[in-house]
């Protein structure tokens, strides 16, 4: 075990002075073993969401308060929730999944979130829309979105004056247990003069029709989401994809270590190199975050 080990991981001549796990035909079978493994999990997750899944906790009352203490800190008044609003919001995600886009504009039919909003009754100056996708909760959704300048605009525009959410749970652009948050703003009245400039305004635009559909697939509106699988996908796979990386960079470490203590000269090199690039790409991994925001 003790020679196979060093076979493995150092410079030896039975593995002509290089990590056998730094050869070519090494680093191929994993490359081959790693997408067998991703097709695995995949194939898992649709089947057997109860074990191998996304990991969530998602209140619309947590997102209202969150909201509403970012604008708190930027000194403006708070949202309402409004359940015309929230309707809206429902039937935006419900168009998402049942015509399978991720966007603002839905480009089956061409309609624009203004379309779900006047179709919910709610009679507004202004909208916006703000959307996330695979966050598992609440903060990290509010947090996104405040760190995104058009978002962020959204979020604290002196325009509006309620708001309304949506969490739902569907396969969108072919991920099964896609957690999708919509969420809506509206102001009825236009606010008084403030040092603020307004960045989020819409025209009324013309109303198109709101695809109703979505009794083919299983899209579920949910006031409180709660998701606990027994593995969290994500997770998973960011650990899966740390250790990985962490591992061949010790492997080069030691290679640069060992070929310099024993002076063995040899053609192949580059290996700061390659510990700078995978470190880049490790770095990128771990504050890489579960969803997206649009």
């Amino acid at each position: 075990m003790k020679h196979f080990l060093r076979h493995l991981f150092l410079p030896h001549h039975s593995n002509n002075q290089r990590a056998r796990l730094l050869h070519h035909s090494s680093i191929l079978a994993i490359s081959f073993l790693l997408l067998i493994a991703t097709a695995a999990l995949n194939v898992v997750q649709k089947n057997f969401p109860e074990v191998l899944g996304t990991s969530a906790n998602i209140a619309t009352q947590d997102l209202l308060v969150l909201t509403n203490q970012a604008r708190a800190q930027n000194n403006l008044p708070p949202l309402s929730y409004n359940d015309a609003l929230a309707t809206a919001a429902y039937w935006k995600g419900v168009d998402m999944f049942t015509n399978n886009y991720w966007a603002h504009i839905d480009p089956k039919t061409g309609d624009t979130p203004w379309v779900f909003i006047q179709k919910s009754g709610y009679k507004y100056t202004y909208a916006g829309e703000n959307l996330a996708r695979g966050f598992g909760d609440a903060p990290s959704i509010v947090n996104a979105w405040m760190a995104s300048p058009s978002h962020r605009a959204n979020m604290l525009s002196p325009n509006y004056q309620d708001v309304g959410f949506s969490v739902q749970e569907g396969t969108l652009t072919g991920e099964p247990n896609t957690i999708l948050v919509v969420e809506m703003f509206g102001g009825k009245s236009i606010p008084p003069l403030t040092n603020k400039t307004a960045t989020s305004t819409h025209e009324p635009v013309v109303v198109g029709k709101v695809e109703a559909a979505g009794a083919n697939q299983n899209i579920q509106q949910h006031q409180s989401f709660t998701q606990s699988p027994v593995v969290d996908k994500f997770s998973f796979a960011k650990n899966i994809t740390q250790f990985l990386l962490l591992l061949f960079i010790v492997i080069f470490i030691l290679d640069i270590l060992l070929i310099e203590k024993k002076k063995i000269s040899r053609i192949v090199g580059h290996n700061l190199d390659h510990i700078l690039y995978l470190l880049a790409i490790l770095a990128f991994v771990v504050f890489l975050s579960s969803g997206t925001i649009f």
